[in-house]
């Protein structure tokens, strides 16, 4: 998932805070850390924010989604409900906390046996504690980040976009684009998926810090999170969202329905 104007007119400004729905469109290509295996797939889903919430609806023909995840950033409040079957489970600020406490203890873990492996099961560990430890903040020197707003502008749909790109130096000190996505300053919505992105320590704190620099809404473009559950794996996400169209929605469209029943909680 990446999920991203400044003005002196009070009316452009009005606009900016107001919520937004679109469709979101992205290829996905999962490329694991530990197994070196790599998957794409497509995925579509309606989109909504509003402030520091976000929703996104799985469909498929019939009438109800058979997902709907909801995302509090304000509470650190995660939500994946299944209309179908009237359930759901969350995952609190102390389970996101507990996650990578989790991750700390593995990766050290990992870090105190690799010595003893050889050929790729040695590579693909060695590789594993470094993308964990940076995302944890453990690594003993910070990789280099950059930000560049490129100047580049294109009208995308109905919105005024720039192209900006965040680069990070790599295990082998190259500088790579983690997001390289158009941006328009006309709306809002990114900072609910820095939201989610920072409870899952999703990006090093280093590019968490500039990607808080970013204002508006990422209408299309590419970006590449990391996650460090299970076999770990690098997720490239190519969005486009440009579809994106401002509304007025209701608080309780991201509540979950009273009569659905708490299956899993963490």
């Amino acid at each position: 998932m990446r999920l991203f104007a400044t003005t002196a007119l009070f009316f452009l400004a009005a606009f900016a805070v107001a919520d937004v729905t679109f469709t979101e469109k992205d290829k996905v290509t999962t490329s694991t850390i530990l197994k070196s295996n790599d998957s794409r797939v497509a995925t579509t889903n309606a989109a909504s924010i509003k402030g520091r919430k976000m929703k996104l609806a799985a469909t498929d023909d019939a009438a109800k989604p058979t997902r709907v995840f909801i995302f509090d950033g304000e509470k650190t409040l995660q939500r994946d409900t299944f209309p179908r079957k009237e359930t759901y489970a969350e995952v609190t600020a102390e389970g996101f906390a507990s996650r990578a406490e989790a991750a700390r203890k593995r990766v050290l873990d990992v870090e105190s046996k690799v010595d003893s492996m050889t050929g790729d099961a040695k590579k693909n560990r060695m590789r594993y504690i470094w993308l964990t430890k940076k995302v944890l903040g453990m690594l003993t020197e910070t990789p280099k980040v950059e930000l560049a707003r490129t100047g580049e502008k294109q009208k995308i749909g109905e919105w005024d976009c720039e192209r900006i790109v965040i680069k990070e130096e790599n295990e082998k000190g190259e500088m790579e684009a983690v997001f390289d996505c158009w941006m328009t300053e006309q709306l809002e919505g990114w900072n609910a998926y820095l939201d989610f992105y920072s409870a899952y320590r999703a990006f090093s704190p280093a590019v968490l810090e500039k990607m808080k620099e970013l204002k508006g809404f990422h209408v299309k473009g590419t970006f590449t999170p990391y996650y460090f559950d299970g076999d770990a794996f690098l997720e490239t996400n190519d969005v486009d969202n440009s579809d994106v169209k401002r509304v007025e929605l209701a608080a309780e469209d991201f509540e979950v329905p009273a009569t659905y029943k708490n299956t899993g909680k963490k």
